[in-house]
C-alpha cells in the first residue's frame, strides 16, 4: 500500500495443503473464510482463477491506478505522467518533476495522502497533485477549497475530481453489515506549487511572516464559514515573501468542516488532528462522551504551539 500509485493490494497465503486469499486497502484489511483455509485439492478450481487474477496483464485488477504512468524509476527519481481532468473536461497529462520526490503518508489504512509534483502542460507551471482517501460522510477537500478560492493565506486549487474509486467496490456486497467497515473514497486535488513546510525558515522574520499570513488566511476561512481544525507546522508553507497576505499559506482541508453549524456537528472528533498542536480543552474533552464543539479558539492555541 506504500506504493503510490496503488489503490489495493492483494495476495495469497499458500501452505502446503491449504491457501488464502487477503485484500488491503485503505479501508483496512479483507481476508476470505476467516475462520478457515481454504483446501488447495478441494477447492482448486478456486485457487486457480485467484492465480490467474493475481498475474493478470490489466492493471486496474491488480490495484493501480490507471491514471498514473510510471514509465522508469532511476536512482530514487520517478518518471511518467499523472493525468488530471478540470471542470470543463479537459485532460491534462501533467508531467511529474522527477528531481522532486512524492510526499507519501507512511500509513496502510486511512487517508493515505499522495502529494505529486508535476508540471501541468496546458498553464506550463509547476503543480501538487494531491491524492487521498476520504471516509464516507466526509466533506470532499475540493468542495472547500473551491469556496476559498483567491482567499490570502490559503493555498489556491485549480481543479479537482472526485470518487476516483471507492474501496466499497473491492469488497463483497454485503459489506455494509460490518460495523467496522468505513467506505473511503478517493479524490485528486491539483493546487498551485508552493515552498516547503513553515519549519524550513531561513529567518525568525520569514517564521514569523509565514505564520502571522497563515492565521490571517485561517481567519478568511473562517469568514467563510470554514474551520479548518488542523494547524501544524505540516500543514502551513512558505510562500513568495514579497507577496504580502501570502507568504504563508494553509494546506491540508481534509478535517475542515463547516462552522457556525449545529454544536453537535462540529464535536471533536478524535480522528481529527494531529494531538502534539491541539489545544489543551481538545485533549481534555477526549475523555467527555458528549466533548464541547470545537471552535476558531481551538485552532488558535494549535498556531501557538506551532511557534
Amino acid at each position: 500500500m506504500q506504493q503510490p500509485n496503488r489503490n489495493f493490494v492483494r495476495v495469497m497465503i499458500i501452505t502446503e495443503r491449504r491457501f488464502r486469499f487477503v485484500h488491503f486497502d485503505r479501508s483496512g484489511l479483507y481476508v476470505s473464510m476467516t475462520f478457515k483455509l481454504l483446501n488447495l485439492h478441494t477447492e482448486a478450481r478456486t485457487f486457480v482463477r485467484l492465480v490467474l487474477g493475481l498475474t493478470s496483464s490489466d492493471e486496474t485488477v491488480l490495484g493501480f491506478d490507471p491514471s498514473i504512468k510510471i514509465t522508469k524509476r532511476v536512482k530514487g527519481k520517478i518518471y511518467g505522467t499523472i493525468e488530471t481532468v478540470d471542470e470543463q473536461g479537459v485532460r491534462h497529462a501533467n508531467k511529474l518533476i522527477e528531481d522532486e520526490a512524492p510526499f507519501i503518508r507512511n500509513s496502510i489504512r486511512g487517508r493515505g495522502t499522495t502529494c505529486w509534483y508535476a508540471y501541468d502542460p496546458v498553464s506550463r507551471q509547476r503543480v501538487v497533485i494531491k491524492d487521498s482517501w476520504r471516509t464516507e460522510g466526509r466533506q470532499p477537500e475540493g468542495e472547500y477549497l473551491k469556496v476559498a478560492k483567491g482567499v490570502d493565506g490559503v493555498a489556491e486549487m485549480l481543479h479537482y475530481e472526485d470518487r476516483l474509486a471507492e474501496t466499497k467496490h473491492y469488497r463483497p456486497v454485503d459489506v455494509s453489515k460490518f460495523h467496522s467497515f468505513f467506505n473511503h473514497i478517493k479524490s485528486r486535488v491539483v493546487m498551485k506549487h508552493y515552498g516547503k513546510p513553515i519549519f524550513h525558515f531561513t529567518s525568525r522574520a520569514q517564521a514569523l511572516y509565514a505564520l502571522r499570513d497563515a492565521i490571517v488566511g485561517h481567519h478568511n476561512l473562517f469568514l467563510r464559514r470554514i474551520l479548518h481544525r488542523d494547524p501544524t507546522f505540516h500543514n502551513i508553507l512558505l510562500g513568495n515573501a514579497k507577496d504580502r497576505g501570502n507568504r504563508g499559506v494553509l494546506i491540508d482541508l481534509d478535517m475542515a468542516i463547516q462552522a457556525l453549524t449545529e454544536e453537535l456537528a462540529i464535536g471533536v472528533d478524535k480522528r481529527t488532528g494531529a494531538r502534539r498542536f491541539q489545544s489543551v480543552a481538545i485533549l481534555n474533552s477526549l475523555r467527555h462522551l458528549r466533548p464541547p464543539a470545537q471552535d476558531y479558539l481551538d485552532d488558535l492555541e494549535s498556531f501557538l504551539y506551532i511557534l
